[in-house]
């Protein structure tokens, strides 16, 4: 395929089908974490072959220091919660221990995802019927002159 007609297809494919992924990823949020965490780099990357739709992309550090590329795979699928024994001190000087629940911010471990993968299998039937007409159309427009 011409590489004109290619690039045309390629930037019509992510001018339509783009907003509709981040539009459905911010519907399956749960909360704010998923918002920020999940729609913070949400992209999508066109082959001759393959449409790539990725989520938690960006690498700009969030308030409190981490990047939504570095907990992104934590917000998506959960972490496991787990308790640990901590030790402390009182003002006065007294030692003792209590137990804390760690990662009790993410949601529990799932392996299907919670807002991603769910959001992207509702969408793919459309988006390849989509890629495919944009692709005919782009085609035969090519055909016909008019680009």
């Amino acid at each position: 395929m011409d590489t004109t007609l290619r690039k045309r297809i390629f930037a019509a494919t992510r001018e339509k089908i783009l907003p509709e992924w981040r539009q459905e990823l911010a519907a399956n949020a749960n909360g704010h974490l998923d918002e920020k965490v999940l729609l913070g780099g949400a992209r999508m990357d066109v082959t001759a072959t393959t449409l790539k739709f990725k989520a938690a992309q960006s690498k700009k550090k969030m308030s409190g220091g981490a990047s939504p590329a570095d907990i992104g795979h934590a917000v998506e699928f959960g972490a496991p919660w787990r308790r640990a024994e901590v030790s402390a001190t009182s003002n006065r000087g007294k030692r003792y221990t209590y137990t804390r629940t760690l990662n009790k911010q993410f949601k529990p471990r799932r392996s299907k995802g919670h807002v991603a993968y769910p959001a992207i299998g509702r969408l793919v039937p459309r988006f390849a019927s989509l890629w495919v007409g944009i692709t005919i159309k782009t085609m035969y427009d090519a055909l016909e002159r008019k680009l």
